[in-house]
């Protein structure tokens, strides 16, 4: 299902859906993206943000990414944390 709405800077650069992978290492969140997606949001295929990891808003926000891709059935993985 596409219930994950993605925008890069503006509605114009944006997508339902399309999200494959979501990963979690050190200090990067990166969100890994098909063809489709990845033309919409005119990016390379692979969205990369840097993390403050020991914010706990930040880890309140990794639980609900987790959850989302869980009901979504994307991929989410959590290296070296």
């Amino acid at each position: 299902m596409d219930r994950i709405y993605l925008e890069v800077e503006s509605q114009s650069r944006c997508a339902y859906g399309g999200l494959l992978a979501i990963s979690v290492g050190g200090r990067t969140l990166s969100f890994r993206l098909d063809t489709v997606a990845a033309r919409a949001l005119q990016v390379d295929g692979e969205i990369r943000v840097e993390l403050t990891r020991d914010d706990p808003a930040t880890q309140a926000a990794l639980a609900m990414l987790k959850r989302l891709a869980t009901l979504d059935g994307i991929a989410f993985e959590e290296c070296g944390t």
